[in-house]
C-alpha cells in the first residue's frame, strides 16, 4: 500500500505544461499527467480535493461515515509565497 501511494505521489508532482488540455466543449481544463488517487488510501480528517461517486469534484474532508460517497482524492496544492504576498496587497 505504501509503495502504491509513493508511485501515485511521484506522478502527482510531475507537471509538464504539455499535459494541459481543454475538452471539446471548451468547459473543462485538465492536467492529463495527473489522475485521481484511490479513495481507499485517502487520509481522513483533513481538507482534500474529492471526487464523488457521481464524478463531481469538490473540496472537503473524508471520514469513516462519508468515505462511501467518494471514489477519488488528491491533496490540495500549496500556495507559493508570491501569491500569498499578492493576496495581502489586495
Amino acid at each position: 500500500m505504501i509503495e502504491r501511494f509513493k508511485r501515485a505521489w511521484a506522478a502527482f508532482n510531475e507537471e509538464p505544461a504539455q499535459n494541459f488540455k481543454v475538452n471539446q466543449q471548451m468547459r473543462v481544463f485538465t492536467d492529463q499527467g495527473r489522475e485521481w488517487l484511490d479513495v481507499r488510501f485517502a487520509p481522513h480528517g483533513v481538507r482534500l480535493h474529492l471526487l464523488t461517486t457521481g464524478c463531481t469534484a469538490t473540496h472537503g474532508e473524508i471520514n469513516e461515515r462519508t468515505k462511501f460517497q467518494f471514489i477519488g482524492w488528491e491533496p490540495l496544492p500549496s500556495t507559493p509565497q508570491w501569491m500569498k504576498e499578492e493576496a495581502i496587497k489586495r
